[in-house]
């Protein structure tokens, strides 16, 4: 999927973050020259953008995105102008970040698909965390439909993505491998490296330190989190 990320403050650049790290296709907007230089290497497109002007969105290529997140949090009118220009641009899924309850019914009013409170989305995330501790940052892309980072189970480890045959046995789809390893430096210090696999072999074993970007409903998510599975048989 392609995704645009406008306004790429604290929320959205971790949105816009998250999203490229897990191998989706990214513009990320934002009006400061600063910020759209230090994100470049992290998205596919980093613009300076001022995302009210319809004519440099559209020609920025906007309506060709399948989900576009409104971040902005600083001005309830930036936001609501820029949802109106996506919902005029055609773009099929719209993501608004509210400030309030008034903002977010004229969000909705205006063309949001759906609105985020983040202060209500981060206290849910805190239960949802106590809840199940597996499960790391947890992007929403639909109703009940999340991008999550999933500890694996201590079963899973050793086993290959194969093996595990996540689609079918829990509905969730894996879509990258964030691993990281470790090794003694000639300095005899230790030294770790985190690489993101978005092509991930589905025969290699995964490791202690591997980390799972899946897609699916939050509930197959948390399942698949706290999943067990069968004994190996020889």
């Amino acid at each position: 999927m392609n995704f645009a990320v406008i306004g790429l403050g604290t929320f959205g650049r971790a949105v816009a973050e998250a999203l490229g790290s897990a191998g989706a296709e990214v513009i990320g907007i934002d009006t400061s020259e600063d910020i759209v230089e230090s994100i470049k290497d992290d998205v596919s497109q980093a613009l300076r953008l001022d995302s009210t002007d319809e004519r440099a969105m559209r020609a920025a290529g906007l309506e060709e995105v399948d989900v576009a997140v409104v971040a902005h949090g600083e001005s309830i009118e930036v936001s609501i102008l820029t949802t109106v220009i996506l919902r005029r641009l055609g773009v099929p899924r719209i993501v608004a970040r509210s400030v309030s309850g008034l903002h977010a019914e004229i969000l909705g009013e205006v063309g949001a698909d759906q609105v985020v409170s983040v202060e209500r989305q981060q206290g849910r995330q805190l239960a949802e965390a106590l809840l199940h501790p597996a499960m790391g940052d947890r992007i929403p892309l639909g109703p009940e439909m999340s991008l999550a980072e999933i500890t694996p189970p201590a079963e899973f480890i050793g086993r290959s993505l194969r093996e595990l045959d996540s689609r079918r046995r829990y509905g969730v789809n894996i879509v990258a491998v964030r691993r990281r390893t470790e090794e003694i430096g000639e300095g005899g210090d230790l030294r770790t490296e985190e690489v993101v696999d978005n092509m991930p072999d589905p025969d290699q074993p995964l490791e202690r330190n591997d980390r799972l970007l899946a897609v699916g409903s939050d509930a197959a998510l948390e399942a698949f989190s706290e999943a067990r599975l069968p004994e190996k048989t020889s």
